[in-house]
């Protein structure tokens, strides 16, 4: 913000005969999380070598740097460069959900399956039963058993997972029209970038959160159905960037503009988004969730929309609400693990206190030449 020097200042230099005036342009950026601030000033004028577009340019990477509400930003262009850390961040629009690869999928499956403490006790037993002095099975008897309901339990896990992979992509397939060297052309899904301008028609779903530029409708209303995100089947409002609604009707004047959108980092919350916009180098002017559209929306009632890609992918705040695929476990298994967690307990007692029991019993029978110990045999 521009600081204001007051009358006495004024006087003072009059009085001094310097007619030499210094600008100070001071850029803040305050967290209001921990309560910190910092500030630089930047004086522009004869007295410094620093030219007003560096002052901008400071005032802008100050702010950055700040970020909002004490973290960084995240930096959308449209036909205006931004810094290549920001672009790094942004990433693909490609989704997936699916839990294994063909190389991890028997590993991380058997360790899955593993949990289950069922799985664990009938593993120890079939370890036990390869041990000739301790097996009271055949291998294969106790060992297939458990072979069985690791392999359908696997192939189990394995259909589950393709019809993921298969929604995952068919979802990254699906087409969109993005701005592509002055006209919208189409693209897939997994190809948009965060800065592309979509054109979104009625009835087809949104590919990624977007900034709403313009809408068919003169006011600049559309309308969106939300059932994807929060279950709602009512219709919502949202409205089109009021400087930006006029100069983005065309695919001439979309290709024309220029934009720097700074908004929050990526996050969760489906009820908020706020951010700030220079619209062809103009200042910043401020826009919070009623100009934006979420990845899953359905445009309803309206020919059109055009709007700025913020998050892409797994940034995008569906996605961000998204959990990975855990393991199913009902009442039952944890019941059932309690269960066998206590017959193990009891079988271990009893096999080791009647372990110590016989060793000290065939310890103190030594020289009973009646029961034939001579040649190892033992009762134990």
């Amino acid at each position: 913000m521009p600081t204001i020097p007051d009358d006495s200042t004024d006087n003072h230099n009059s009085s001094n005969g310097n007619n030499t005036s210094t600008k100070t342009t001071t850029a803040s950026a305050k967290s209001s999380s921990s309560g910190l601030g910092m500030t630089r000033s930047i004086k522009v004028g004869p007295s410094s070598d620093a030219p007003p577009a560096m002052a901008a340019a400071a005032h802008r990477s100050a702010s950055v740097s700040g970020g909002m509400h004490g973290h960084s930003l995240w930096l959308v262009g449209v036909n205006t460069p931004i810094p290549e850390q920001s672009q790094k961040q942004h990433g693909t629009n490609a989704i997936r959900t699916r839990k294994y690869t063909l190389l991890t999928f028997i590993p991380l499956n058997l360790y899955e399956q593993f949990h289950r403490l069922a799985n664990m006790f009938f593993l120890f037993m079939a370890i036990i039963a390869f041990i000739p002095q301790t097996q009271s099975l055949r291998p294969e008897t106790a060992v297939t058993p458990l072979a069985s309901v690791l392999l359908v339990t696997a192939i189990r896990d394995y259909y589950e997972d393709t019809k993921r992979g298969n929604y995952d992509r068919e979802t990254n397939s699906r087409k969109t029209r993005v701005l592509r060297n002055g006209r919208f052309v189409e693209i897939q899904w997994q190809d948009v970038r965060v800065g592309d301008i979509v054109k979104v028609l009625d009835g087809e779903h949104v590919p990624a959160d977007l900034f709403l530029l313009a809408s068919s409708d003169d006011t600049g209303v559309c309308h969106i159905e939300t059932a994807n995100l929060d279950g709602e089947t009512n219709l919502k409002v949202r409205d089109a960037y009021a400087e930006t609604h006029k100069m983005t009707q065309t695919d001439e004047e979309c290709a024309r503009i220029r934009a720097l959108l700074s908004v929050e980092q990526p996050n969760n919350n489906l009820f908020k988004l706020d951010g700030k916009i220079e619209i062809n180098g103009g200042e910043p002017t401020p826009f919070n969730m009623s100009n934006t559209i979420l990845r899953g929306c359905q445009l309803r009632n309206i020919e059109w929309v055009h709007g700025i890609v913020i998050y892409t992918g797994p940034h995008t705040k569906v996605m961000q609400n998204m959990r990975k695929p855990r393991l199913k476990r009902t009442r039952l298994d944890g019941k059932m693990n309690r269960q066998i967690l206590g017959v193990f307990l009891v079988v271990f007692f009893c096999c080791t206190s009647l372990a110590i029991f016989g060793a000290q019993w065939n310890g103190d029978h030594k020289d009973a030449w009646y029961l034939d110990l001579t040649d190892g045999n033992s009762y134990t």
